[in-house]
């Protein structure tokens, strides 16, 4: 989004200089006639927006994300315009400011602050801290721990305001962006060139993009970067090289190295034009989550998979009707099901066989089918579904949060050859969601289980049998109305 969609300030070249009541009102026309800066029509249109949220704030989107190449000044220019700016404008104003590292902070980001130090008479410049004598105050921090991004908190969203500023945001993990939404910023701003495709920032300019004001800077708009410099890049990396690709043109780098599944397998499946098989083998697999990840259903009738329910539930036994509703509608068999038995899956699984759905059970982290290959089950999983992308062998869902999840998965290096996932752990600190949706297609793709079971009577929304009858009840504690 931009800011030409609304009624806003332009900065226009003006004969007269604005009166201190204009410029206070606007970041803009405060970068230029306080700080001096000649600001490009991107920085104008970012500050604008800026302004835009903080004037009207309860509005939605409250956030804006700026994608910039290196060298752009999205911290030299429109953070330290913003974050000064702002303490001006707003008595008692917060402006916290955090990064993945605290060298980006205080050797970065608040040097470009202290430049200006003479310019504000009675003001107190420290290393990571400035305050102004109407009560506004700029705080940084490097995000290493979640418990330090919170319980900052806004005075007043109309009059002192909270702005929380993500510097590099490339480099924070999911959990720090989390604990910054606690706060409920009056204003959040995403700043960051290109990293991975995975994490907040990315997913700020790619699924998640309706939520932010969202904006991309490459070289061909930042015209103070000499010709040399960009000549020099290109001769020694190359015009299609990742590091150009990304330090000159702000494009997300395929982090294949290690990957499970490369970019460019997963591009392949993708365009391929596969036929539907006439197979119409059956097999859904259930992933299941507490706390914020997804619980999952993915059903593959062939080769073809669909995610058919993707959702957040924190009360795990309403999760377990969910499903049960799902089978329902599917007309599924237990024999055609299989559930994560690893951790709260556990119990999900012993509450389904309760009701009379005894699906297949399989735990990620128990023995593979061939142990000398695979280190756990998990990781036979992966590469027995990376082996039919790669051979286009299967349709996918055209999910992009499943392509991501597919994407960032790596391998960890194991001392005794065999093949083995990173940790979920370890793909968050990466700044990787949860891969909820990836497990489940993953799972559905894997061969049908030959589980010897009973089948029980499917319960259509007019026709309830015997089986059914007995466990209305139970429904009723879930909250289903069968």
């Amino acid at each position: 989004m931009s800011g030409c969609r609304r009624c806003v300030r332009k900065v226009e070249k003006m004969e007269d200089r604005p009166s201190a009541k204009e410029i206070l009102a606007s970041p803009a026309l405060f970068g230029r006639f306080v700080l001096g800066f000649d600001l490009y029509k991107w920085q104008n249109d970012i500050l604008t927006d800026c302004e835009f949220i903080l004037a009207n704030p309860d509005s939605r989107p409250n956030a804006v994300s700026l994608l910039a190449n290196n060298g752009s000044g999205k911290t030299s220019v429109v953070v330290a315009t913003l974050v000064l700016w702002a303490m001006c404008a707003y008595k008692g104003a917060l402006v916290v400011i955090t990064s993945g590292a605290f060298r980006q902070v205080s050797e970065q980001l608040f040097p470009n602050l202290n430049r200006f130090s003479s310019k504000f008479k009675g003001w107190k410049f420290n290393d990571v801290d400035i305050t102004a004598p109407n009560g506004s105050k700029a705080i940084g921090f490097s995000a290493s721990d979640e418990g330090k991004a919170v319980g900052f908190h806004a005075r007043d969203h109309s009059s002192a305001p909270l702005i929380y500023i993500v510097d590099e945001a490339k480099t924070v993990t999911d959990e720090i962006f989390t604990a910054v939404d606690r706060c409920q910023p009056t204003l959040l701003l995403y700043v960051s060139s290109a990293g991975g495709k995975l994490g907040a920032f990315y997913r700020s300019q790619t699924t998640n993009r309706s939520q932010f004001y969202a904006h991309k800077v490459s070289v061909a708009d930042c015209p103070h970067i000499p010709q040399q410099t960009i000549d020099d890049i290109i001769k020694k990396y190359g015009m299609d090289h990742p590091f150009t690709r990304s330090t000159l043109y702000s494009e997300f780098m395929g982090d294949d190295e290690d990957a499970v599944i490369s970019s460019a397998i997963l591009d392949k499946c993708y365009s391929t034009n596969l036929v539907r098989s006439k197979d119409n083998e059956r097999h859904a697999f259930c992933d299941f989550a507490a706390g914020g990840d997804e619980n999952v259903l993915a059903l593959r009738t062939g080769n073809k998979v669909e995610i058919v329910d993707a959702w957040t539930d924190k009360d795990t036994m309403r999760a377990c009707g969910r499903f049960i509703l799902n089978f329902q509608k599917l007309k599924l068999r237990s024999t055609e099901i299989t559930g994560d038995d690893g951790g709260v899956g556990h119990a999900i699984i012993d509450r389904l066989a309760e009701l009379g759905w005894d699906i297949n059970r399989q735990n990620n982290g128990a023995k593979a089918s061939n142990d000398k290959i695979w280190a756990n089950k998990g990781s036979e999983v992966w590469d027995y579904g990376r082996k039919l992308i790669e051979d286009c062998k299967i349709i996918l869902p055209d999910d992009e949060v499943l392509k991501e999840q597919l994407l960032n998965r790596k391998w960890e290096r194991s001392s005794d050859g065999k093949l083995r996932l990173e940790s979920k752990d370890v793909l968050k600190r990466r700044g990787g969601h949860s891969p909820d949706r990836a497990d489940a297609v993953l799972g559905a793709m894997m061969p049908s289980p030959q589980k010897a079971s009973k089948p029980i009577e499917y319960i259509c929304e007019n026709d309830f049998g015997d089986e059914a009858t007995e466990h209305l009840d139970e429904f009723a504690e879930l909250g289903i109305q069968v």
